[in-house]
């Protein structure tokens, strides 16, 4: 059966395709670009459960771009273990939940790795620990050259720590993202001892969607979990030893041995291919044995053929909203992780959470009216979109943001960076008096 891809039009999307757009363009011609994103985005709320594509056609007729069929290799899986209900808890006290930034200030650096193989280069955003106190420059989060919205904490190029190695996780990007679209979550990460690397995947960026060279869905679901293993396979080899150009001594701070994959939205299927395999008419992708464990926010995963889900083998937690209505909780979380054969699966609902509760939207909300400039027409774009996390019915976004550090960190302690006591966070009993969320423990 062939696999239907529907590449899922974020807000985040809209957002950096229009900012693009009017810096780029004057009179009727950035009056059109707005027009566009306005009807983009009018698609992306009244689709529900459809994942609107970036292919013109799709998004004019809601058909479905055909991906190809999943090959009998992703079905073959063995019993899976005890499931985490039943797994004996270690003994002790919990650690302090990961909501506020770890021991670690923080440096990024940015790099771009080559495929020949598929004609590709891949810029990635990293972010790393650095010690404490280290002094330099602000780093910047640039839409264009005149247009950039500041790190929270990070420093550019500054020196990584040397109490490494540290373990890698990989961030991907939602479909028309880009690599910084989650700096609240990819600094915090970093700040706990974390190297993160985030790929901004070529054909699936914002600029892309606005220029028109955006890539059809079924070649996205094809190089997205290929990016970000070619990630992995560059970063380890400057763990070996191998050269890597970068100024900040990167190669040899990271350990090969503890790597997860997580997700927004396209994101999460990216992070689910790469755990579970995915074969296309592009060619097979492997399940890349190097990974660890995968988290998923706001998953598009509905899509995904039956024989990936159940392929998929290592711990899994996904944390999403109750008011999403983009990659809905029951058609893309729920099944795939009672799907997945995972020992540990944990499911995390934020009540009141949106599509964008896992970005960094709401802040474009708030700094971009403060550049100089920027023409009105722009901010009530980013007021308009902003609404799938910022809104005032959803959560707070303060607070979704709080709870996806706690729990996706806590998980990654735990699975990747191999501290067991994290797992006392992700019980029933942790969560008992929480209000704001459901956990679900398979």
């Amino acid at each position: 059966m062939p696999l239907h891809v529907r590449s899922p039009r974020l807000a985040s999307t809209i957002l950096a395709a229009a900012l693009i757009a009017v810096s780029c363009s004057n009179g009727s011609d950035a009056d059109q670009a707005i027009d566009g994103a306005d009807t983009a985005a009018e698609q992306t709320t009244t689709t529900g459960a459809d994942e609107t594509s970036t292919d013109e056609t799709s998004t004019d007729d809601g058909a479905d771009e055909t991906a190809p069929p999943t090959t009998d290799a992703a079905a073959e899986t063995t019993e899976p273990p005890a499931p985490a209900t039943t797994a004996v808890l270690p003994d002790g006290p919990a650690p302090e939940a990961p909501t506020e930034r770890g021991a670690f200030d923080v440096g990024r650096t940015s790099i771009a790795f080559s495929d020949p193989e598929r004609s590709r280069r891949i810029s990635v955003d990293i972010w790393y620990p650095i010690d404490p106190g280290t002094e330099g420059e602000q780093a910047t989060y640039d839409f264009i050259s005149s247009i950039s919205v500041p790190a929270r904490d990070a420093l550019q190029d500054a020196p990584v720590s040397g109490d490494g190695p540290f373990p890698l996780v990989i961030y991907s990007h939602g479909s028309g993202g880009t690599s910084y679209i989650a700096s609240f979550f990819t600094e915090t990460l970093a700040s706990h001892g974390y190297v993160v690397a985030a790929p901004n995947h070529l054909g699936n960026t914002a600029l892309e969607l606005v220029i028109g060279s955006a890539d059809d869905p079924e070649k996205i679901a094809y190089n997205r979990p290929l990016d970000t293993s070619l990630v992995i396979t560059e970063l380890l080899e400057g763990s070996d030893g191998g050269p890597l150009d970068f100024d900040v001594a990167l190669g040899e701070a990271i350990d090969p041995e503890r790597i997860g994959v997580t997700g927004h939205s396209f994101g999460g299927f990216t992070a689910v291919a790469n755990a579970g395999g995915l074969d296309t008419d592009r060619g097979d992708i492997e399940v890349d044995e190097r990974v660890d464990a995968i988290a998923l926010m706001a998953p598009f995963t509905n899509a995904m053929p039956a024989e990936t889900l159940e392929a998929v083998s290592v711990p899994v937690l996904a944390i999403t909203g109750t008011e999403d209505a983009t990659t809905p909780i029951a058609t893309d979380t729920t099944p795939a992780l009672e799907a997945a054969r995972s020992a540990y699966n944990f499911q995390i609902d934020l009540e009141g959470g949106g599509h964008q509760s896992f970005t960094d939207v709401c802040r474009y909300q708030e700094f971009v009216p403060l550049i100089p400039d920027v023409p009105e027409q722009f901010s009530d774009v980013i007021d308009a979109y902003a609404e799938e996390g910022c809104g005032a019915e959803l959560m707070p976004i303060d607070r979704a943001h709080e709870l996806t550090n706690r729990f996706v960190i806590s998980f990654l302690n735990a699975f990747v960076a191999g501290d067991d006591s994290y797992r006392l966070l992700l019980t029933d009993e942790a969560v008992a008096d929480d209000t704001d969320l459901t956990l679900t423990i398979r």
